[in-house]
């Protein structure tokens, strides 16, 4: 899902990427400074996003909401 959202949103094509650390529900210091400074996206009312992308780096970070409940917060790295 991480992968086809950062495709979407930088428009990089495919580039192999690992999966380097995630969560359920974070903690909100986490998902409060992750808000703060990424770009979030309501895609319907079961599905929302927010991704962090670092230029220098292919680094992304994302939380991932579904049905205003349920939340993973995954950081991927380049390979």
């Amino acid at each position: 899902m991480c992968r086809a959202l950062l495709h979407e949103e930088t428009k990089v094509g495919h580039i192999k990427w690992r999966l380097v650390n995630w969560m359920v529900n974070p903690e909100s210091e986490i998902r409060d400074h992750l808000l703060s400074i990424a770009k979030g996206r309501v895609v319907s009312e079961e599905f929302a996003y927010a991704g962090v992308f670092l230029a220098d780096e292919p680094t992304s970070f994302w939380l991932l909401n579904f049905y205003e409940a349920l939340e993973f917060y995954a950081i991927l790295s380049g390979e």
